[in-house]
């Protein structure tokens, strides 16, 4: 360290050393770290860690909130039999169904989804998407019946075939039971089965695999309808 002769060089006011690396960026750093180590040490700061993880927690929160309120779209038009599907608008080069309108008409008085869907970056609303979500919801319903149905002692099945839009051989599958709790009857659809042939053996194949996949017992099984098929007599 150099010295100094007189206090005009060292405190002064224009050429003072002192007053000059007090004014400097690389004090006003130092100063600013210290202060920092001093609060978080006297606890009335959080530390970084502390900083970055309540970051990461609200960023979840608000990820949550934003999945919650599309989803809450996905399950609306489900319960109203409305399709997710549209029509695509060739000037606006996307798809104008009905799941995209009522996500931008929710985020008119949601504001989290709103700054989301103006945000840049993915938005992850793609038909992809959509049926990835709507395989949740499939998966999270079939399990509330399954230990609804668990908790009766017997239950039925109810199977009929159809063919859909693609030509595609497909059977509805639909179990009847007895709700312990409401003591009612209660009848709840379970899913489609694709099937690659309609012979007897083939559709009680299925029937057999999907409900062990689905955990419910054969043993319980009690009841078969099969809407006059005379194939499965």
């Amino acid at each position: 360290m150099i010295g100094f002769r007189d206090w005009k060089n060292a405190s002064g006011d224009k050429r003072g050393s002192l007053r000059i690396h007090e004014n400097s960026k690389l004090h006003s750093a130092a100063k600013e770290k210290a202060d920092n180590l001093i609060m978080v040490s006297n606890e009335s700061k959080p530390d970084i860690c502390s900083s970055i993880s309540k970051a990461y927690e609200n960023k979840i929160v608000r990820n949550r909130q934003i999945l919650l309120a599309i989803i809450d779209v996905i399950v609306s038009l489900g319960q109203r039999n409305i399709a997710l599907r549209g029509n695509w608008d060739k000037e606006l080069k996307k798809e104008d169904g009905n799941f995209q309108y009522f996500v931008e008409w929710v985020a008119k008085f949601d504001e989290i989804l709103r700054h989301y869907l103006q945000s840049q970056g993915p938005h992850y609303l793609s038909p992809k998407v959509q049926n990835e979500l709507i395989y949740c919801c499939e998966t999270e319903i079939r399990e509330k019946i399954v230990n609804d149905c668990k908790q009766a002692e017997f239950y039925s099945i109810c199977a009929d075939e159809t063919t859909d839009v693609s030509v595609k051989e497909q059977l509805s599958l639909c179990i009847r039971y007895v709700d312990r709790i409401k003591s009612e009857v209660r009848e709840e659809f379970m899913g489609f089965v694709e099937l690659t042939k309609t012979d007897a053996e083939n559709i009680a194949g299925n029937i057999l695999t999907y409900l062990d996949k689905w955990g419910l017992e054969i043993e319980k099984l009690r009841g078969q309808g099969y809407d006059g098929a005379s194939v499965m007599s």
